[in-house]
């Protein structure tokens, strides 16, 4: 038997004897039927939304519940919201259907990461399975209806795989926690952020392994964390790797809209681990932008343009085609978390020797060498 497979024919679930689950208030639908508009295909969902109508289900057909007049996007995206689940009809017709392929795409990126329902498949016919569909369990429906109806029908009402529920939202996103990443000491008792890999979670490259950090999402240390803040551990880990993703990069994608921020303290620590597109700190070195860096060769980016630097500061509403320094100068004053040694037009001589603290004590050095040694006089 197909490994994917879930129907068994000594085992037929009985359709009338199932109720449908009652429908949340933000919701109109308790399904949305995926398919293609051919023969087949439609006289198939066509029957599927009898017989569920039939048992009280609410379902959402294209043809019949798509708002005309609408992009046929926006009619797809709004009815996939407005449904508890969606039922995917797969064959060789959906497989090559853009459409249907679209819809599959908007079930995974809606219910996944925001609702948590994966999209239930139907296959029709001996169809190769798209690389899209082949992580989940499908149900065959290459038999007599009244052999699988009633085990759909248990997966349209099963809720165990609801990774966020509408009596349970998501009140805060605990990112990875910097402490733990940054290897620095701090009380694990009182922590309420995930020790988990930084690089792991965030970055899009994802971390070998070879860091030597957690790669676990549910510890003992980071369930607790994530079930009181609305997460819910306890159903699919993959659906709830991918939402904790998710979330995050959105949490950090706010904070740089919603505040200035400063530079990255992994960039300055042992290189960022966020990634360029997602890391929502400036990667300077921290030091010189407080004015503080003596480094003769620091090897942290002095430049207020670099790439990752200058697509922040747009963000932060700094016009970036000014002068250096007095970019550098506006972001300072934007910044509300630091006392700065304030930085004029020009190098001031203190500046100056801060920078170039070593060549100036080996002149000195030299010169009071010859005084000593020739006794020339200053």
């Amino acid at each position: 038997m197909d490994q994917h497979s879930v129907d068994r024919p000594d085992e037929v679930i009985d359709f009338n004897s199932i109720k449908p689950n009652t429908l949340p208030h933000d919701k109109k639908y308790h399904i949305f039927l995926s398919y293609k508009t051919e023969n087949r295909d439609r006289r198939i969902a066509i029957q599927i939304d009898r017989l569920l109508r039939g048992k009280g289900y609410q379902c959402c057909l294209h043809e019949r519940d798509f708002l005309p007049g609408n992009a046929i996007v926006d009619n797809i995206d709004k009815n996939i919201e407005r449904s508890i689940k969606v039922v995917f009809l797969l064959s060789e017709n959906s497989s090559a259907s853009e459409w249907c392929q679209y819809e599959l795409t908007m079930t995974e990126t809606f219910h996944i990461q925001n609702k948590g329902y994966k999209p239930i498949i139907l296959k029709l016919d001996q169809c190769k399975l798209p690389d899209a569909i082949k992580r989940y369990t499908y149900l065959s429906a290459d038999r007599p209806t009244e052999e699988w109806i009633g085990r759909l029908a248990l997966a349209i009402n099963d809720e165990t795989d609801h990774l966020i529920t509408n009596r349970r939202n998501i009140k805060f996103v605990p990112v990875p926690c910097m402490n733990y990443n940054r290897d620095k000491e701090h009380k694990l008792s009182t922590c309420r952020y995930p020790h988990i890999c930084a690089k792991y979670i965030i970055n899009d490259a994802e971390c070998t392994g070879s860091c030597g950090k957690n790669h676990n999402l549910v510890t003992n240390q980071s369930r607790e964390i994530l079930v009181d803040v609305g997460f819910i551990t306890d159903g699919n880990y993959d659906s709830l790797l991918e939402t904790y993703r998710q979330k995050c990069k959105e949490k950090l994608a706010d904070m740089a809209k919603n505040g200035v921020t400063g530079p990255c303290c992994y960039y300055n620590y042992k290189g960022c681990l966020l990634g360029d597109f997602h890391c929502p700190f400036t990667h300077i070195c921290k030091d010189w932008f407080i004015g503080t860096c003596v480094k003769l060769n620091c090897t942290l980016s002095h430049d207020i343009l670099n790439a990752h630097t200058k697509r922040l500061l747009k963000i932060f509403d700094i016009d970036t085609t000014n002068d250096k320094t007095a970019i550098l100068n506006k972001y300072r004053a934007k910044y509300p978390h630091k006392k700065f040694i304030t930085m004029k037009e020009s190098v001031s001589t203190r500046t100056f020797l801060k920078e170039n603290l070593l060549y100036v004590v080996v002149i000195v050095f030299i010169i009071v060498f010859f005084v000593k040694t020739y006794g020339l006089s200053i």
